[in-house]
């Protein structure tokens, strides 16, 4: 998967410069993109937002200081919050 974000403009663009193609439909959990090769779709994964990400810490018992927490579950929230983000979603090839 390529990780993209979203321009002031209102265009795509891949981690490497590459612009991907403009919003044209939000759907729950789903962007749907145009392009010069049809339609992409895109993917939300983990939260990007602190404030969720602090909650569901320190609902998962990690205590107030979850970004210096040595729990394991501290752990692995913080990078599902340090990878989070829109991953274009890649066709398998055959």
């Amino acid at each position: 998967m390529v990780k993209v974000e979203k321009q002031k403009d209102g265009r795509w663009v891949a981690e490497d410069g590459t612009i991907v193609g403009r919003e044209i439909e939000l759907q729950t959990g789903t962007i749907i993109l145009e392009n010069e090769a049809g339609e992409q779709k895109m993917a939300i994964y983990g939260t990007i937002i602190n404030d969720v990400f602090n909650a569901f810490c320190t609902g998962s018992s990690c205590g107030a200081q979850c970004v210096l927490a040595g729990k394991g579950a501290c752990r692995y929230n913080r990078k599902i919050a340090d990878d989070a983000g829109y991953y274009l979603l890649m066709e398998e090839s055959e």
